[in-house]
């Protein structure tokens, strides 16, 4: 059996950790812009219903696709990919969308206060202090794919653990970084440029 999640939360930001360039409203996560600086975030939040399917079966698999956003507003227009490999982390989930402009409106490459984006436990994260692998932020653990320059739909192909890392399923919310590891660039559609082109994650379970 194959479940399928709409994204419901998707933003992206570059090397600034100014929170006036959140673009969590935008309809485009900016993979690799800023010489490859620039990291894209997706949230899957699972329903009561979703999760307790997902808790009674064993999950072998999935996928997450990402469709390419050539003609986003806001990004140049015309942006089509570069050939590069995107890896997928898994990611915190406790971020804020937020809407494109307004100080701190949501998750930008820096952690401040508590409310402020990042960081919605009670000892929220010192200010000015940038995002980290090694299961602080993101696990090192992660699944990738080849982003072409004709790209596009891309099919990262993920493992069990990937998907279900940090305890996603009990917590109901799977989230990911999406990053650039070997140059290359995908302006990615989110969930506000449409419902077909949004984000999806598909996960293979059987008894």
């Amino acid at each position: 059996m194959t479940v399928t999640i709409e994204a419901t939360a998707d933003t992206s930001f570059a090397s600034t950790c100014a929170g006036t360039v959140t673009n969590g409203g935008t309809d485009n996560m900016h993979v690799g812009l800023d010489n490859g600086a620039g990291v894209g975030l997706v949230r899957f939040d699972l329903g009561d219903d979703t999760a307790a399917k997902l808790q009674s079966r064993r999950i072998i698999g999935g996928r997450l696709r990402l469709h390419s956003n050539r003609n986003c507003q806001g990004c140049g227009l015309g942006l089509d990919p570069q050939s590069g490999t995107m890896s997928v982390h898994p990611l915190r989930p406790d971020w804020d969308e937020g809407t494109s402009g307004g100080l701190a409106a949501g998750a930008d490459r820096c952690r401040r206060a508590k409310g402020k984006g990042w960081g919605a436990a009670d000892r929220a994260p010192s200010s000015d202090t940038k995002i980290t692998g090694g299961g602080v932020d993101f696990d090192e653990s992660s699944d990738s794919a080849l982003v072409a320059a004709d790209t596009d739909e891309l099919t990262i192909q993920l493992r069990p653990e990937v998907i279900s890392a940090r305890g996603s399923i009990a917590a109901k919310q799977i989230a990911f970084v999406l990053r650039m590891v070997s140059g290359g660039r995908m302006i990615v559609a989110t969930h506000e440029e449409s419902a077909a082109l949004a984000p999806r994650l598909e996960i293979d379970t059987c008894e």
